[in-house]
């Protein structure tokens, strides 16, 4: 899906520059830093990182002062999660239990730390107002995400299982997994979701030609310099399997050795994304 969806955007963007370049356009290089941070609402979550991205894209201009741009861009980030404490319970279901009695597993996990890193490609429709050595704008980014990776440590995880069945709770039993367990660590893959954010940015621009006009009505070509604040907002998500239900998952057939996975992976259908950053712009003006 995510290479389809690549390929098409590859060859609307590519129809649109050779559509527009050589009317009222600009062709713009761009390069970026941003503070990514994501949020967990439900359970006072919060992480904080550092990204930069790259890009390449076209703006055509629909008169003097109003333009409406798409590119691509490539981003790469880390970010780090801390947590005090927080709680899990799913359900898990046990054969020998009568139909509609289900097994619990709760978790209660203290000092959580994790660390993502990734790489996505960011696909932006964005309308730009111009001003006198000033811009704003506003639009959507399609978010693809194609890598990415974490680590997570807990200090302190108490697991238990409760029985609907015969209503009892079950603890200090090792052998089937419930237990105190001390710095627990694990790593994997982020199945993060494709999505959609939106997007304002605000800035200065500098010409640096001679004729003071938008660039695209000026018969000679020329160069303009893009400096401004961006911030995208998730608001989203439309393709990925089902949220996991714990950071830490239990195996029944080997019930004292866990399974783990990402806490954005477990909290994927709550989680929300924001991107504050600075870009700069080089756009060649045909």
């Amino acid at each position: 899906m995510k290479k389809q969806l690549f390929t098409i955007y590859f060859l609307v963007l590519s129809l649109w520059g050779y559509t527009f370049a050589r009317n009222n356009a600009e062709t713009f290089f761009s390069a970026g830093a941003f503070v990514p941070v994501n949020l967990i609402p439900s359970i006072s979550g919060k992480g904080l990182g550092f990204g930069g991205n790259v890009g390449i894209g076209y703006s055509h201009y629909l008169n003097k002062t109003w333009d409406i741009n798409g590119s691509l861009e490539i981003n790469v980030y880390s970010t780090q999660i801390n947590i005090s404490s927080f709680e899990t319970s799913y359900a898990i279901n046990n054969p020998a239990y009568p139909t509609g009695y289900d097994f619990l597993f709760n978790g209660s996990y203290s000092k959580y730390s994790e660390e993502e890193k990734g790489m996505y490609i960011n696909v932006p429709i964005l309308f730009r107002k111009h001003f006198k050595n000033a811009y704003c704008g506003f639009g959507a980014k399609l978010n693809i995400p194609l890598s990415g990776t974490y680590n997570n440590s807990i200090g302190s995880l108490t697991t238990s299982g409760y029985s609907e069945y015969t209503g009892a709770e079950h603890f200090n039993e090792a052998e089937y997994g419930f237990s105190t367990y001390t710095n627990y660590k694990g790593s994997g893959s982020l199945d993060t979701k494709i999505g959609t954010m939106l997007s304002g940015e605000i800035g200065f621009e500098w010409e640096t030609y001679k004729n003071a006009d938008v660039c695209s009505f000026v018969k000679t070509p020329g160069t303009k310099i893009y400096l401004g604040l961006f911030v995208d907002y998730s608001i989203l998500k439309i393709q990925s399997k089902a949220a996991d239900p714990s950071v830490v998952l239990y195996q029944p057939t080997n019930p004292n050795t866990f399974n783990s996975t990402s806490i954005l992976n477990a909290y994927s259908d709550k989680l929300q994304y924001l991107n504050i950053g600075i870009k700069l712009q080089v756009a060649i003006c045909n």
